[in-house]
């Protein structure tokens, strides 16, 4: 057998750093934790040395896990640079780009845009991916993501795109059936979903929306914001969803409360993509379909979903009260 490191090996290493468990590294990697275990055990076992410290809430690295980690990253990033340069002589639009997103934007946004962009940009193949661990776009992972926070890694660049305004919505039959809320405090006698993973940047929420949430007896909760729509479409409840889903059913009602959550959201790749063809496609599409100008719930400022979509808008009683 060789004793020449394994380039892999080392890679699932690096994941394993970042994610800081065995199972948080196959889901950036896309294997299996048995496959990754086994692939950490023959590393160490040709390294001689052990390179993490293994427990139930995850891995941390020893300190000579941490020194080759140190030198695993500078391979990395000398590795990737090759692999930039050489793809920035390619002017041609073609070859795969990997785009990380939300599984909500990519699912209701971004999917049902992808038949123009593939019509004007044929041998492009984009890869969308909506794990829940961020890739990383100096690593070769991802080529492009969306995120909700300006934090980027050296030599890479964060573009501002827009902003998402959750508020909450429900549906008629359920409001038929329960009844419309007098107050907020009523309200929370409801039903309520929650989308587990759509908790960005929390300490930004307004702090009513946070004394709600922490008062809320949620009835579901999940990870998955297809499920978390799909739900809130049949009638389960009550959901914090963004404003831009008024146009995508203009069945589901706005309960105007007269609180919202608002994000902002950046496009984050490493700076060399500026000089590959196919990247640059995607990223100047990407910015296309989310421009304020041509979508107001995309605005900084608050845009009322009557004033972009068929959406009814129900007050609580309390709220008609004091408007007259």
């Amino acid at each position: 057998m060789s004793n020449l490191l394994d380039w892999s090996d080392l890679e699932i290493a690096l994941a394993i750093a970042e994610a800081g468990s065995l199972s948080g590294a196959a889901i950036i990697l896309g294997k299996q934790q048995p496959t990754i275990s086994t692939r950490l055990n023959q590393l160490e076992g040709r390294l001689g040395v052990k390179l993490f410290i293994r427990s139930r809430s995850g891995t941390k690295l020893t300190a000579i896990g941490q020194g080759v980690i140190e030198k695993a990253k500078i391979m990395q990033i000398t590795a990737f640079e090759i692999e930039r340069s050489t793809q920035g002589k390619n002017s041609l639009e073609e070859g795969i780009v990997t785009f990380h997103c939300t599984d909500g934007l990519a699912t209701y946004w971004v999917a049902p845009k992808l038949a123009g962009f593939i019509s004007s940009h044929p041998n492009i193949n984009l890869e969308i991916d909506t794990g829940e661990i961020p890739p990383s776009v100096n690593s070769n992972q991802a080529d492009l993501m969306l995120q909700f926070d300006d934090t980027k890694e050296m030599d890479a660049i964060a573009v501002p795109v827009g902003w998402l305004h959750y508020i909450p919505f429900t549906t008629k039959e359920y409001l038929n059936k329960h009844g419309t809320p007098a107050d907020v405090y009523d309200a929370l006698k409801l039903n309520h979903l929650k989308l587990r993973n759509a908790q960005h940047r929390r300490e930004s929420w307004d702090p009513s929306v946070i004394s709600m949430d922490e008062l809320i007896t949620y009835s579901m909760t999940t990870n998955n914001s297809a499920v978390y729509f799909e739900a809130l479409r049949a009638g389960a409840g009550i959901a914090f969803i963004p404003s831009m889903f008024a146009t995508i059913d203009p069945n589901i009602v706005y309960i105007d409360f007269g609180i919202s959550v608002k994000l902002q959201f950046w496009i984050v790749y490493n700076r060399g993509l500026r000089k590959i063809a196919k990247n640059k496609a995607v990223l100047n599409w990407l910015k296309s379909i989310f421009l304020p100008s041509e979508h107001p719930y995309f605005r900084q400022e608050f845009v009322c979903p009557t004033e972009f979509s068929d959406v009814e808008v129900i007050r609580p009683i309390e709220l008609q009260t004091k408007s007259k």
